[in-house]
């Protein structure tokens, strides 16, 4: 009988990727980077896993009170930035994230059939430290849309909202009488 020999070593097969459990839509690229996840699960956290352990917090006494403020910090938190776009029959809209961002430095341009959301605000201190952002996105519209009369408008909650509307071809309903034609040849018998 034979000896069995199986190559070893220790290099990984090619197919081998460290990096392919990590998750592709890493938190680091929100907006919100640097911000706590919800400032207030630290605080509540200890309470509702070991009872007793703190006094609950007035919030915990009160929620709906805290209710619509948690709704907006958590809808923050899970938004990426990223836009969405609607196009009806008459209209192309954007809608957008800006609520790090005040009107002043919000700047909403077109030119070549192109809309340019640019925002920029300098370097300012918040709650974490020092933060400074800027962003530029550019959509392109369509082709029916009428560029001089785009609109721009921010909401309380921070969204900005692009729309074009679209020009609609106009069909002209003039009405033709189209005459009969009688041919005495092809079976019709004029009377």
């Amino acid at each position: 009988m034979t000896e069995r020999r199986i190559p070893f070593t220790l290099l990984r097969t090619p197919s081998w990727d460290p990096f392919r459990d990590w998750q592709q839509n890493s938190r680091i690229f929100d907006q919100t980077f640097g911000m706590p996840a919800l400032p207030e699960e630290f605080t509540t956290f200890p309470t509702t896993h070991w009872p007793g352990y703190l006094r609950p917090s007035t919030t915990m006494m009160y929620p709906g009170a805290v209710m619509a403020q948690q709704a907006r910090a958590l809808t923050r938190q899970m938004s990426t930035g990223m836009s969405e776009i609607k196009q009806t029959q008459d209209s192309w809209k954007v809608s957008l994230d800006v609520n790090h961002f005040s009107p002043e430095e919000l700047v909403v341009k077109t030119k070549d059939g192109v809309v340019e959301i640019t925002g920029k605000h300098e370097e300012r201190k918040d709650e974490h430290g020092f933060v400074s952002r800027c962003f530029t996105r550019k959509y392109t519209l369509p082709s029916s849309a009428n560029i001089e009369k785009v609109t721009s408008s921010l909401s309380p909650e921070g969204f900005l909202t692009v729309e074009a509307p679209l020009m609609v071809p106009a069909i002209q309903s003039s009405e033709t009488t189209i005459p009969v034609n009688v041919d005495n040849k092809g079976g019709v018998v004029k009377k």
